[in-house]
């Protein structure tokens, strides 16, 4: 909240943010976008900084299954497929599957993981990047099978958005783009194409 009040009272001048650690370079402090998302609708609607965030972040969070469903219904015209893979990620999180840790945190097998992590720590940027990583994946498997420029740079633009809200969702987005290359079996050359986007 306090780095989106920054980006609204400093729309066009972000090379130093002084209130972390006596001051640094705004690069350093975190990825941009959620802050300029959180300014811009603060400035916007005239909201108080932190409620601009929460609703940013609410709006990440209940789009992330909605998401995810255009991505599968778009590579497997199947409905129910598409409603299922959207409940999955809705009800269930793999990472408590893999460490039964957070199992205990979440409040069993369908606790919800992603609202506790968003609610006590903080895991804000995590939760927008995992709502606009299939849109990533979706423009990229478009541009690989259908071709088109405006795919190329709907991919470049959703991969980019990714890569400026969250270090892991960049990560996320090259292992995505190096599993849809392999299980489509082409498409190397419009990934490149797409990263230089």
């Amino acid at each position: 909240a306090s780095m989106g009040r920054f980006f609204r009272e400093h729309p066009f001048d972000h090379n130093w943010l002084p209130w972390f650690n006596a001051g640094m370079v705004t690069e350093y402090a975190y990825q941009p976008l959620l802050p300029a998302l959180s300014g811009l609708t603060a400035a916007l609607t005239g909201w108080p900084d932190s409620r601009a965030l929460h609703f940013i972040l609410a709006l990440a969070y209940c789009c992330g299954p909605v998401t995810l469903f255009w991505l599968a219904w778009d590579w497997s015209e199947s409905l129910m497929l598409s409603f299922s893979a959207a409940l999955a990620f809705s009800l269930a999180s793999p990472a408590e599957w893999l460490v039964p840790e957070l199992r205990i945190l979440a409040g069993g097998h369908l606790g919800a993981l992603r609202l506790n992590d968003l609610a006590f720590y903080g895991e804000g940027p995590h939760n927008v990047a995992l709502a606009m990583l299939p849109l990533a994946f979706l423009f990229l498997r478009r541009a690989i099978v259908r071709g088109g420029g405006v795919n190329f740079v709907l991919a470049g633009i959703a991969a980019a958005a990714v890569a400026l809200t969250n270090a892991f969702g960049a990560f996320g987005v090259a292992l995505g783009a190096i599993s849809i290359v392999l299980a489509l079996g082409r498409g190397l050359r419009p990934v490149l194409i797409t990263g230089v986007c």
